[in-house]
């Protein structure tokens, strides 16, 4: 098919454009494309704008969490000896950084997949125990201990995490290091030893 010429010489190449796959759109046809466009645009400025009031938000929450840690306010948890006050006939409570000391230890031997509907929840050292006694697996001991505090323990900050293989025991010697968040007080200082159970 032939192309017409035009009086000034030049030629309609309208046909080449659709035989080539590209389409000539009409004025009608811009016009919505560019409605389109600007719809688009509208969504997508709409979603930054809530993406923004969203972290606004939530950086707004941890903000307020932060300042109750540091205006004073206590940690409270039941204690899992179960045993009952002798006054109020109630559950006795931990406090504070016997809270929080309790926590650790209930997070760090607590298995992953054993809490029901957080299975994420917990922590692998156990299975660590069971690895040759020497200072590479106590170097991972020590990695998953601060990974899991960081992730499952937001009261404190561990300051250092010490693991030494205990071979007259055959089991782990651990040594950790915290401070309590939005508290003035020094850091804690925790020892405990992690052996193989059977």
């Amino acid at each position: 098919m032939s192309h017409p010429k035009h009086l000034d010489g030049s030629v309609d190449k309208g046909d080449m454009f659709i035989e080539s796959g590209m389409t000539l759109i009409t004025e009608v046809d811009s016009e919505r494309h560019l409605k389109k466009s600007a719809e688009i645009k509208r969504q997508k400025s709409k979603m930054d704008d809530f993406v923004e009031r969203w972290s606004d938000w939530l950086n707004n929450y941890w903000l307020r969490w932060q300042s109750m840690a540091t205006t004073g306010i206590q940690f409270k948890d039941i204690n899992i000896s179960f045993k009952k006050h002798p006054v109020t006939d109630d559950i006795v409570l931990s406090k504070d950084a016997s809270a929080i000391k309790q926590a650790i230890v209930n997070i760090l031997l607590t298995n992953k997949g054993e809490r029901l509907f957080n299975f994420e929840f917990g922590s692998s050292i156990r299975q660590y125990l069971f690895e040759p006694l020497d200072f590479a697996t106590a170097g991972q001991v020590s990695g998953s201990i601060k990974s899991t505090l960081a992730k499952f323990e937001p009261r404190i900050g561990v300051t250092d995490v010490s693991v030494f293989p205990n071979y007259d025991d055959n089991g782990f010697d651990v040594e950790l290091s915290y401070v309590i968040r939005g508290a003035n007080t020094p850091p804690v200082n925790v020892e405990f030893f992690l052996a193989r159970t059977r």
